[in-house]
């Protein structure tokens, strides 16, 4: 029995709907593994996406390696001591990490809502689900650029004595 164009499109909506469930059961729920599922949704749409699947793909490799520096970046923030920030405050270069990864990725968003909306052998269902995957990606690059500001904005207890010397 040979297969319609509709069939095909609601096998491969099917099959990218369990990747994302298989994904989200091997993870937990932190913020990082909302990205790392959003990944991997993306990364098994290659296949199951007409025409822009490849570039989408490509985007995701590109959040994976991103995923890990933001994580570094995050973890020297909340591991600096109580001592350390009352006297020089934030982590200036975790931040300016953090931040830079964020634009990046906010750049990677744009591109893949843009991928998306020109799709036009994409079924509206997997276009829904691609979109509510990178509504989250977003929702983290804003957590993550909100505490690259705050920290960037911790002047500690020499910044504020000598601030008017820098």
């Amino acid at each position: 029995m040979v297969q319609t164009s509709a069939e095909y499109r609601a096998q491969n909506v099917d099959e990218l709907r369990e990747a994302v469930q298989a994904k989200k059961a091997e993870l937990e729920d932190t913020n990082q593994n909302t990205v790392r599922v959003t990944v991997h949704a993306l990364l098994s749409s290659e296949d199951l996406i007409d025409g822009i699947g490849p570039r989408v793909s490509e985007i995701a490799r590109e959040f994976n390696n991103s995923v890990q520096a933001a994580e570094n970046a995050e973890k020297k923030i909340s591991e600096r001591g109580v001592l350390k920030k009352f006297f020089f405050g934030g982590d200036k270069e975790a931040a300016g990490e953090l931040e830079g990864e964020t634009v990046r990725n906010q750049n990677r968003v744009e591109e893949l809502n843009q991928l998306i909306n020109r799709c036009d052998e994409c079924s509206e269902e997997a276009k829904n689900i691609l979109k509510e995957r990178i509504e989250l990606m977003e929702r983290e690059q804003e957590r993550l650029a909100n505490l690259a500001n705050n920290e960037k904005g911790k002047r500690g207890l020499f910044g504020f004595l000598f601030g008017w010397m820098f």
